[in-house]
């Protein structure tokens, strides 16, 4: 039988991690049980790194796909996440939110995207308990959510937002607010500068566009919840037929039998669901007890750092680049108003009085040339010097003694 090993560094950036790494265990022991979360077998120990054993997905990151196919079928992309979402289904009944949702933290039971898909990678998440005020700034850029760049309280909601990010880049190829810079991409966010390009959304059902607006909504309140999302009518599976094969055939055989063939057949059922319940009685009570065992030594060691100093995404691996294609009508961006802006200004018209060289005091031979209005611009450090505002020479902070006066002369600060 084959296995995953994630090796964890004990200390980073002169840092201990124990707790982060303590969480991490507890949230995978927690989520056991589940079948679309990467399942923990043991934890090794050395020195320097801690050795967390896992499940092997042998079909790799759902990254990977992208990489090479650009970009998944409808039908696909809808396979994804039912998987993803039922995944997190299970995590917030148990208040707990990933935080970290991407196609990287995605991996795939076989070769296609059909065999199955396991959710990992656990390091930030947090337990969000009903009245908590968790405030932290972490994530991947390309999926965080606009509360925690507002640096608002976190909520399971903030899971969804990623949830609509990831169905947009499974349909398209392409991020749905990716910028030139962070700072673009974060105001894109905030501001949910959301677009549906029809060379990108070509074939792609009306359905699939509404679940990926339902799910980007600024304010976590107006999102979904996980289970709302499955119920979604484009990710609603539709109930298999009750009959598997003609029902006029089975009533017919139904009225064939014997009277008194039924009775003993009744006899069986009642010996036979009477067993059952005893077997279900004994099972349900083992598993009350191994859960709550478990649940305690869990409880034991689920350790949150919510008091530590948050900085901007630490350790947020890099998404590779996904090109934002706009639309050719779109608005500029904001770098090319700022650069546009930039060009317009720099041209200063000086509309100030001027003052000759008896009304400043100063003497008339140590008194330079003009400069240009570019090489005053330059050198000043103000638009209006304070002597031509008006201003007495005394008044001036730049004139405060005759050997700094002289320096500024030589070096034509004065307009």
């Amino acid at each position: 039988m084959s296995f995953a090993a994630k090796f964890l560094r004990r200390r980073r950036r002169a840092q201990s991690q124990a707790k982060d790494i303590c969480h991490e265990i507890a949230v995978l022991m927690l989520c056991s049980d589940s079948e679309h979360i990467v399942k923990l077998h043991s934890v090794h120990e050395t020195q320097s790194e801690i050795a967390l054993i896992l499940e092997l997905a042998t079909g790799g990151e759902l990254q990977a796909i992208l990489d090479n196919v650009g970009e998944l079928t409808e039908s696909q992309a809808r396979t994804c996440m039912r998987e993803i979402l039922r995944a997190l289904q299970y995590l917030h009944k148990k208040c707990i939110a990933h935080l970290d949702l991407k196609p990287q933290n995605i991996l795939l039971c076989g070769g296609t995207v059909e065999d199955g898909l396991k959710l990992c990678d656990f390091g930030i998440s947090r337990v969000v308990e009903e009245g908590g005020k968790i405030r932290e700034i972490l994530g991947t850029p390309d999926y965080v959510a606009p509360e925690v760049l507002n640096y608002e309280p976190l909520c399971l909601e903030t899971d969804i937002w990623s949830v609509g990010v990831l169905a947009y880049v499974l349909l398209t190829g392409c991020s749905p607010f990716g910028g030139d810079t962070k700072q673009e991409t974060f105001l894109n966010i905030s501001q949910c500068s959301l677009t549906f390009p029809e060379e990108l959304f070509e074939g792609v059902s009306a359905e699939a566009i509404d679940f990926i607006r339902s799910a980007l909504r600024i304010k976590p309140c107006d999102r979904m919840s996980a289970a709302q999302c499955l119920e979604h009518k484009w990710l609603k599976e539709e109930a298999p037929s009750r009959y598997l094969s003609d029902p006029a055939t089975e009533d017919a055989v139904a009225t064939e039998t014997d009277p008194e063939e039924e009775e003993d057949d009744e006899e069986e059922d009642s010996e036979d669901s009477d067993t059952s319940e005893n077997k279900e009685n004994v099972s349900c009570a083992r598993n009350t007890s191994t859960d709550h065992d478990a649940v305690v030594t869990c409880e034991k060691i689920l350790i949150l750092s919510h008091h530590q100093q948050a900085t901007l995404f630490p350790d947020a691996p890099t998404t590779p680049k996904v090109s934002r294609k706009a639309p050719p009508d779109s608005p500029p961006s904001v770098k090319a108003l700022v650069k546009k802006f930039q060009l317009d200004n720099q041209e200063v018209i000086d509309v100030s009085p001027k003052r000759d060289a008896h009304q400043l005091d100063l003497p008339t031979e140590s008194v330079p040339t003009a400069a240009p209005a570019d090489d005053c611009s330059a050198r000043c450090s103000v638009i209006t010097c304070l002597a031509c505002a008006g201003l007495s020479v005394s008044a001036c902070r730049h004139h405060t003694s005759p050997t700094s006066r002289k320096t500024l002369v030589d070096q034509r600060i004065t307009c």
